[in-house]
């Protein structure tokens, strides 16, 4: 999406990216594989949960944690 101008995600999800991280690709970092998950239209909704839990909690590195780990649980399996 940042390097090639491609927009692999749903519009909704590729607009909360850009508002989280910005054209900051490397920030990107904390999200691991999911990402290419969303792409492949996977765990969507959870998806929007985390990225609106990460903005709204933009400042707090304790709670992107947290949010990270419960989406990464809800998503196993």
């Amino acid at each position: 999406m940042l390097i090639h101008g491609m927009h692999p995600f749903p519009a909704d999800i590729e607009a909360l990216l850009l508002d989280l991280y910005g054209p900051k690709g490397h920030a990107w970092d904390e999200l691991g594989l999911a990402p290419f998950d969303w792409e492949e239209g996977t765990h969507l909704d959870a998806a929007r949960e985390l990225l609106r839990s990460l903005i709204a909690t933009r400042g707090d590195p304790v709670a992107r944690h947290r949010h990270i780990e419960t989406y990464q649980a809800s998503t196993m399996g």
